[in-house]
């Protein structure tokens, strides 16, 4: 009996990118975890029932443009923002993608927000 040493490969995967720079040297866990989920928001439990409560409607092409907006103030070094779109006001933790709460938009016009370092006004949907 003939016995052949054959030589195992390892798994090619692509490179992974890096989106730590000299300019954002403390990308967090949140951030990382935010990337690999693709930018997803998760809507926190209070959220959800003000959304409820408020009988507030999302399309779906609003949330993704949502999203992509709140990631984009990410990218920027936004932590806490306000996202108004024509019917709703959100407040969004940019840092953990989580919406912390939302109301309608006549509701924000009567409020003070604080601790926001960037605002989102969507309004073209």
């Amino acid at each position: 009996m003939k016995i052949t040493n054959h030589r195992v490969h390892e798994p090619v995967f692509p490179p992974v990118k890096n989106s730590r720079t000299a300019s954002d040297p403390g990308a967090g866990f949140a951030e990382a975890l935010a990337e690999a989920s693709g930018g997803r928001l998760k809507v926190s439990s209070h959220a959800e029932k003000r959304i409820s409560q408020r009988g507030i409607a999302i399309s779906d092409q609003l949330w993704s443009r949502v999203e992509a907006d709140v990631n984009q103030a990410k990218h920027k070094g936004v932590k806490d923002s306000l996202v108004l779109t024509k019917e709703a006001a959100f407040i969004v933790n940019a840092s953990s993608s989580t919406v912390i709460t939302a109301m309608l938009r006549e509701e924000a016009s009567s409020r003070l927000f604080t601790n926001i370092n960037g605002t989102i006004i969507i309004d073209d949907h």
